[in-house]
């Protein structure tokens, strides 16, 4: 799931007209040194939440599932 999260970023920079991915392109294109760190900053944010809020949580149930 997190290794899916970042492809999709890669995709929405490569093909995409908005997004993360998109717009952490444009504000490297243009040159805008803190768009390119806040939205970088956004996407690591937004990676640990998803991770602690429902990947963790669903690995400790599929874990207490199996045994």
């Amino acid at each position: 799931m997190g290794s899916a999260l970042r492809i999709s970023v890669v995709a929405e920079a490569l093909g995409s007209s908005g997004g993360v991915g998109y717009m952490l392109v444009y504000c490297y294109d243009i040159g805008n040194k803190g768009g390119v760190f806040a939205w970088s900053i956004l996407l690591v944010l937004l990676m640990i939440v998803l991770d602690e809020a429902i990947l963790r949580p669903m690995e400790r149930w599929s874990m207490n599932w199996m045994s």
